[in-house]
């Protein structure tokens, strides 16, 4: 399915993504007046992206942020240029915290301490802060695309109710492999253009609602 299709009407995602543990990494609050420079990575696994074997599936990536959040707009801007280009197979969710509280459950859910933080594949790989490029968020997607994942088949249903405020979801799920899935499937449901802003004045992409 493209893209467009993916992110039509309210802009539906819905990836599979695997049980994964979360590290905490200590790491300053980016709220205060450390300023764009902080950031950490947190690599799962040794090595580089380009040593790595071809991809395996399309990497979910929750970018939680908030609309107070100075350094968050340099997060969201690297990632919707990523994605724009093309290059990589991937999905973003802009995950406004201080907006949708849902967010914010998912955010506490993964232990998340400061903002803007960029999570892949449920946090196999987790970029924090506000880096000088799109380095680091490319390498985390080619690191996280290429790791083993279940063989799953997919078939999405979205329709409108008879309420303008709602819309109806159904997700048919195949397990193709031998042996019970452990993993989680999460459905996402975006505004492809946000109602919300960032700190910058912009509206938010694909905002989670």
């Amino acid at each position: 399915m493209s893209r467009e299709g993916m992110h039509s009407a309210y802009g539906l995602i819905i990836l599979l993504i695997a049980v994964v543990g979360v590290v905490s990494v200590p790491f300053a609050s980016l709220h205060g007046s450390e300023g764009p420079s902080t950031w950490v990575i947190r690599p799962s696994t040794a090595g580089t992206a380009s040593s790595r074997a071809a991809p395996t599936h399309t990497v979910l990536v929750e970018d939680f942020t908030a609309t107070t959040c100075q350094y968050c707009p340099v997060a969201g801007e690297a990632l919707s240029t990523i994605y724009q280009s093309g290059d990589y197979d991937f999905y973003f969710v802009s995950m406004i915290t201080d907006m949708v509280d849902a967010a914010m459950v998912r955010f506490q859910d993964l232990n998340g301490q400061g903002v803007p933080d960029v999570l892949f594949d449920g946090g196999y790989e987790e970029v924090v802060g506000a880096p000088p490029s799109t380095d680091l968020y490319t390498d985390a997607i080619n690191i996280s695309s290429s790791r083993p994942v279940p063989d799953l088949s997919m078939v999405q249903h979205v329709m409108k109710t008879t309420n303008a405020s709602e819309i109806y979801v159904r997700v048919d799920v195949k397990n193709n492999d031998a042996v019970q899935y452990t993993g989680h499937i999460r459905s996402y449901v975006t505004e492809i253009v946000s109602r919300y802003k960032d700190y910058s004045g912009n509206y938010y992409q694909f905002g989670f609602i």
